[in-house]
């Protein structure tokens, strides 16, 4: 079985669980790119979800954005706790979106651990749910 035929299973079996289904993305600040992951300042977070309507329908989704207040540690650890405060109330199955298993996950379990972090719905987003990463899917597709 293909990478993406996994993929696309794994979306149909969560069909009756579109809310708990949400593409993700985070926006940095990149202070020395020979540093990948280790001196990067999260500016915002993103999440996207079908709360109601048809899956290809543009009505029904509900998108929250999460900003940094000021640029200082301080300021990023409670970025991260509400996104945990956000992914408790959502709870999300599955997770998807570009580049996500390559640069989001790993960054927020990197921030998590520097920041000495028990964020659990930020744990259970980043080790519990399904990762499905669009950017693994197009490098699948150019082959």
């Amino acid at each position: 079985m293909l990478y993406e035929e996994l993929q696309i299973k794994l979306m149909k079996l969560l069909k009756p669980h579109w809310s708990r289904v949400i593409s993700f993305d985070i926006e940095t600040r990149i202070e020395d790119p020979s540093r990948f992951l280790k001196n990067e300042r999260i500016l915002s977070i993103s999440l996207a979800r079908r709360v109601s309507g048809k899956l290809m329908d543009e009505d029904g989704i509900k998108i929250t954005t999460l900003f940094l207040d000021s640029d200082n540690d301080e300021c990023e650890v409670g970025l991260l706790k509400s996104l945990d405060n956000t992914l408790g109330m959502i709870r999300p199955l599955c997770v998807i979106g570009y580049g996500i298993r390559q640069y989001d996950i790993p960054l927020l379990c990197i921030k998590k651990q520097h920041y000495s972090l028990l964020l659990w719905k930020l744990i259970d987003m980043c080790e519990s749910a399904v990762h499905i990463d669009l950017y693994s899917y197009t490098q699948v597709q150019r082959i």
